[in-house]
């Protein structure tokens, strides 16, 4: 930066640092080029070959750059390290340090971070507005009188549906890469969700609720998003890695809930539900950062599976069987809350909005589990650690079965499930 402003009057400084920054291009120009190389290459001769770079540059600048264009004066040669020291005593100085610190550090970290935020966010999106689905069956039925059983139908429907989307958009963003399938998936949930109130037949809502807006939330979904996370991040991290992203779908019932009831009592349950379908869209520029598929991931020389010598390979292992098993025990606890828990809390007696504070509390909370599960899993077994998950839930459903149906019972018990939900 000295050397470059010595070239400029003090008026032209200026513009000549602004051209000078404009350097830092390369940086985007690096996430461009890097995963090709990545590809092509390998990770081992990819940094021998930045390494090369790096010396190319200097011989370069070395050999072509210019000396200053005017002689040092005396007086600099006359300046000892302790009269430059003195300059960090000057309020203007640490005030310019601190600026920069700010906007140039808080830039870089966001940087690291932004494959975790972007994840989160898209995450927030999708099953936030998923997850409130349940406030609007009530709505749904008074306006098509098509029975609680057969709305009911349409969301077991997107259940499975969703369940059974998320190994094939795994394997496809596999090969085509996460972004494209992220897109798909977006605009799947948005154009779902936004044509739902239309829907006057129980195939309708099979088709929008079920097939649409179920499918795409399986291809914008955890395993999407998880896969391209813990890909991007060192091995070290992606346990708290994959609990920021599940704490972003939380968040994401915390935030939508509360918005979806507001909505609803402002416009109707039909306009909140197109809404909440169009605030999906926001998810698509995370399309842009989660690119890249499973070989840039690969370490060099180790062989790709197929599909069908994945699946093979994992059906071997009863650790994966049991595994599957117990998250067919947790997706029955999981689906029921999101979409039959405000109906249970009005069969109670209770108002709406307590069922829609129990939805964002479970979001809430669930944040709270998702960041301790994932710094957990480092320290502890995770097999422990998914019994003691799935005993909390035992003893917190029995508990609210016995007590008495208020707002304080329903939202501790929302509360604790919270704490167990996605963790």
């Amino acid at each position: 930066t000295p050397y470059v402003a010595h070239w400029f009057d003090r008026s032209e400084q200026g513009m000549a640092m602004g051209v000078f920054g404009a350097g830092n291009v390369g940086a985007a120009l690096n996430q461009l080029v890097a995963p090709v190389l990545l590809v092509g290459f390998g990770w081992v001769l990819v940094p021998q070959m930045y390494a090369a770079l790096v010396v190319l540059t200097l011989l370069l600048f070395w050999a072509l750059s210019y000396p200053s264009p005017a002689p040092v004066p005396a007086a600099a040669h006359a300046m000892t390290w302790r009269r430059q020291a003195r300059l960090l005593l000057e309020p203007k100085v640490l005030r310019y340090c601190q600026y920069y610190s700010v906007v140039f550090g808080g830039f870089v970290a966001l940087a690291l971070w932004l494959v975790l935020l972007t994840a989160a966010g898209a995450f927030t999106l999708t099953m936030g507005t998923r997850q409130t689905m349940g406030l609007f069956l009530s709505p749904m039925n008074t306006s098509t009188g098509l029975g609680v059983g057969s709305i009911s139908l349409a969301f077991a429907f997107g259940q499975l549906w969703w369940g059974l989307t998320q190994p094939f958009a795994g394997a496809v963003a596999d090969r085509v890469g996460t972004g494209r399938v992220l897109v798909a998936g977006v605009v799947l949930v948005a154009l779902g969700t936004f044509i739902t109130p239309f829907m006057t037949s129980t195939a309708g809502l099979i088709f929008s609720i079920g097939v649409l807006a179920a499918g795409g939330a399986g291809m914008a979904g955890p395993s999407v998003l998880m896969a391209a996370t813990t890909r991007l991040v060192p091995a070290a991290q992606r346990g708290i890695a994959t609990g920021m992203v599940n704490a972003g779908g939380s968040f994401g019932q915390f935030l939508m809930a509360p918005l979806a009831i507001g909505l609803s009592a402002a416009m109707g349950w039909a306009g909140a539900m197109q809404v909440l379908g169009l605030l999906v869209l926001l998810a698509l520029p995370a399309a842009l950062v989660l690119k890249g598929n499973a070989l840039q991931g690969a370490p060099a020389g180790q062989k790709r599976l197929t599909a069908r010598e994945a699946i093979s390979e994992a059906l071997r292992l009863p650790s994966f069987l049991m595994l599957c098993a117990g998250f067919l025990v947790c997706g029955f606890h999981v689906a029921f809350l999101a979409t039959h828990l405000p109906g249970v809390i009005a069969e109670c007696g209770l108002p709406p909005q307590v069922g829609a504070w129990a939805l964002a509390m479970i979001g809430l909370f669930n944040i709270f589990g998702s960041f301790g599960m994932g710094w957990a899993v480092g320290r502890w077994r995770m097999k422990s650690l998914l019994v003691l998950v799935y005993t909390t839930r035992s003893i917190a459903i029995t508990l609210f079965l016995l007590a008495p149906k208020n707002e304080v019972t329903v939202l501790i018990f929302a509360a604790v499930m919270g704490v167990s939900f996605l963790s």
